[in-house]
């Protein structure tokens, strides 16, 4: 009983938690950005390899954006991104972030909240302001509970003043977001561009628009060849369908963990049931002393298999629920929710464990002679 507990409680509270992780995961995915498409340089790996060294990275820089603004239809913004990873310190706290620099339009395309202060402006811009809004963990990371705004930190000889904290928001909590011009002409002297995000007018449209970037970028880039282009362009859709993929693979793992660690208990309750015959010998010799039948035998050692497992399952259900319900209660973050689905398969796979596993000794029981159980003392 105590195998088949372990083993339950650990698939049950491992599946609830894994629910959890996908739900959250595919619901940030759809929630964010269903009109955003990015632009970064590079091709897909196979187009790398068939154009050899004659293949060039695309460079991105403000001609880029100027053909999309005039050639692209459905285009409402345009954000040019740089980012790096630096190391930023407030005082005597250190702490690593990833430096986006980038314009205004950001913070629209990319539906950012803030909890205090503001997003950089096209003021900021213009005056090529030492300005930067922390994300909630980097703000976290190097204040505590102070007040970060308009507080000045460092990355590396730059002096940044805070203007404004982001909300919880796990694909911006690791960023600092500074103008672009700043980089451009105090930090980074750099013409080019990471990325492009781009915002369009009618999500329904973002099929189309892709289509119709990508015809004006191979034309922008002199690009004759179908299969070779240099750059790549995405949106939210092909995204949430990488994800699907790869969280589909991480359940196809989990469930071979599971069934393998499940093979482990029915053989260890199978060798439980064998030694449990070999010690119950002289009960079977009375039993059979006084006419039982074969049949009554393999009942009976059935019978106690499955309530061995029954009644382990149980316990397992209830220890489950109490650990998933504290789990939940003592993380914020948390929300694991024990499904049906997972409690059936769970259930099913310990009266398995019983009827299956229990036959076998159940039949060496029932085949002992009685002169044989009288010789075994």
């Amino acid at each position: 009983m105590l195998g088949i507990i372990i083993w339950v409680f650990s698939v049950i509270v491992m599946l609830s938690v894994w629910n959890w992780a996908t739900e959250e995961i595919i619901w940030e995915v759809n929630a964010m950005w269903t009109n955003m498409i990015t632009i970064t340089p590079g091709g897909s790996i196979f187009t790398i390899w068939q154009a050899g060294s004659r293949w060039e990275v695309a460079k991105i820089d403000d001609q880029t954006i100027k053909f999309l603004e005039t050639n692209v239809s459905n285009i409402e913004l345009i954000a040019p991104v740089v980012q790096w990873s630096k190391q930023v310190n407030y005082d005597d706290v250190n702490t690593r972030a990833t430096i986006v620099w980038t314009t205004p339009d950001y913070e629209t395309i990319r539906t950012l909240e803030l909890i205090s202060g503001r997003f950089t402006s096209w003021n900021d811009e213009s005056n090529i302001a030492k300005v930067a809004v922390l994300g909630n963990k980097v703000a976290k990371d190097l204040f505590w509970d102070k007040n970060p705004v308009w507080q000045n930190i460092k990355m590396e000889n730059i002096i940044l003043q805070v203007i404004g904290v982001l909300d919880e928001d796990s694909m911006a909590d690791w960023y600092i977001f500074i103008p672009m011009s700043t980089a451009k002409i105090r930090i980074l002297w750099t013409k080019e561009y990471h990325s492009l995000f781009l915002s369009t007018t009618n999500s329904e449209l973002i099929d189309s628009t892709k289509n119709e970037i990508e015809d004006g970028l191979r034309i922008f880039y002199g690009i004759k060849e179908w299969n070779s282009n240099n750059f790549s362009v995405t949106t939210q859709k092909e995204i949430l369908e990488i994800v699907d993929q790869i969280m589909g693979i991480m359940s196809t793992f989990l469930a071979c963990i599971a069934a393998i660690s499940l093979l482990v208990w029915w053989i260890w309750v199978m060798n439980i049931m064998l030694v449990s015959v070999t010690e119950r010998t002289k009960e079977i010799w009375i039993r059979k002393a006084i006419w039982a039948k074969k049949s009554d035998i393999v009942s009976q050692f059935l019978a106690e298999s499955v309530l061995m497992t029954v009644i382990g399952g149980i316990i397992w259900i209830l220890l489950s629920v109490l650990v998933v319900w504290i789990v939940n209660n003592v993380q914020d973050t948390l929300h694991a929710v024990i499904s049906v689905k997972s409690v059936l398969i769970a259930v099913l796979s310990s009266i398995s464990i019983g009827l299956i596993f229990g036959i076998m000794p159940a039949r060496n029981a029932a085949k002992l002679k009685p002169i044989d159980a009288l010789r075994f003392e």
